[in-house]
């Protein structure tokens, strides 16, 4: 912790001062790395765009964000949005990988109203602040536009014991005091356009073009179940080990970050789908399998979790990219119309992605009985 008596342009100052020495740390540390030619090497550097840095640690590079604390002055923040790189997936001319992105917002991973600095900061942003649900959805719309060939992406938590706790109400209603002097009306339109931001930050995934996989494992709760609702449509597994239970209800609300728009296209277990939303009782990882929420369980900890997530990412990512991320649209698109409109729409989708020349090399392939992984272009090539 650092106390300023300066003003915040000052600490600000201060910052990138710091960050100027970490970034020389940083690229000193490159080098240690395998030589995979310039490509790499500027991709690697870009993200170090703004006030934020990555660390190498044994295998993995780990990012170093800072949070403001008013007057209080600056937090650097370890792994406040961790997101891990395996050295083995970093991503050349011809190598792709799965990006981890890990939660760390202390102690409990709960969406609050508390104002953090972005994480990945691959676009120069550094004086913007986000909340914290903003946060986790600009993290998946930044790798969705700002990356090339990013194959799959894996969610997990850095707390062993819990992925998420949800919403932290405490701080919302410490935002909502202060509109107590607005009529009920222009109140309204507040709190739902804040309703509306959450939404739109929980379904972030489903806007990637690439699947993106849950590692859960722990505790889920509340607004935690509303994400991994919101993951499960995609083209991937959910693989968890948890206990979570619905929080809103025991709360004086109904879910509105997306569970009950979610879970009955989710599940054919209608019953016990209601049961759960209706009562708030917690219900174990067995339960989850029943109402399809994981495809799997995964017996052990962290660890094993987010192993099993990995290498499911890592058979994705060999697969051609216009194949699945055109599979994931298509899912999504089934799912909110009529067998007839998803048949005619995919005709229409297929005969443009059957041009690509994904298709031809994995036939060739198939046809001549090949070994050797395919190496298909990028999603969206450079021009």
């Amino acid at each position: 912790m650092h106390e300023f008596d300066t003003d915040v342009s000052g600490a600000m100052s201060w910052v990138a001062d710091l960050h100027k020495e970490v970034e020389k740390k940083f690229l000193k540390a490159m080098a240690a790395l395998p030589k995979w030619g310039e490509p790499i090497d500027s991709q690697v550097r870009k993200y170090c765009d703004g006030l934020g840095s990555w660390v190498r640690g044994n295998d993995e590079w780990s990012f170093e964000s800072e949070r403001y604390l008013g007057s209080k002055g600056l937090e650097i923040q370890r792994k406040r949005w961790n997101t891990l790189i395996p050295k083995d997936c970093l991503m050349g001319p011809t190598e792709t990988g799965p990006v981890l992105v890990d939660s760390f917002l202390k102690p409990v991973n709960a969406f609050n109203t508390e104002w953090v600095r972005s994480a990945l900061s691959i676009v120069k942003t550094p004086l913007k602040l986000h909340r914290f649900w903003k946060e986790y959805g600009r993290t998946f719309d930044t790798l969705s536009t700002h990356h090339d060939d990013i194959r799959a992406v894996i969610l997990s938590s850095a707390f062993p014991k819990i992925f998420s706790a949800g919403l932290d109400f405490q701080g919302l209603n410490q935002l909502g005091e202060k509109d107590l002097h607005i009529d009920p009306a222009r109140r309204a339109l507040l709190t739902r356009a804040l309703i509306l931001d959450v939404q739109h930050a929980v379904t972030a995934p489903e806007r990637c073009p690439f699947p993106v996989i849950a590692a859960v494992h722990g505790g889920v709760v509340g607004l935690g179940i509303d994400i991994i609702s919101a993951l499960v449509n995609l083209p991937a597994a959910l693989l968890c080990l948890m206990e979570p239970y619905y929080q809103e209800v025991d709360m004086g609300l109904a879910a509105d970050g997306g569970t009950l728009a979610h879970l009955l296209k989710i599940t054919g277990n209608h019953s016990l789908a209601r049961e759960l939303a209706y009562t708030s009782r917690m219900f174990s990882s067995d339960d989850a399998l029943t109402l399809g929420l994981v495809s799997r369980v995964v017996e052990g900890g962290r660890e094993a979790v987010v192993g099993a997530a990995l290498q499911l990412a890592r058979e994705i990512a060999l697969k051609s990219p216009i194949a699945v991320s055109g599979t994931k649209h298509l899912l999504l698109h089934a799912r909110d119309h009529s067998v007839a409109e998803n048949l005619e729409y995919t005709a229409t989708w297929n005969s443009a992605a059957v041009q690509a020349k994904d298709l031809q090399e994995a036939v060739n392939a198939g046809m001549t009985k090949s070994k050797e992984a395919l190496k298909f272009l990028p999603l969206r090539p450079k021009l």
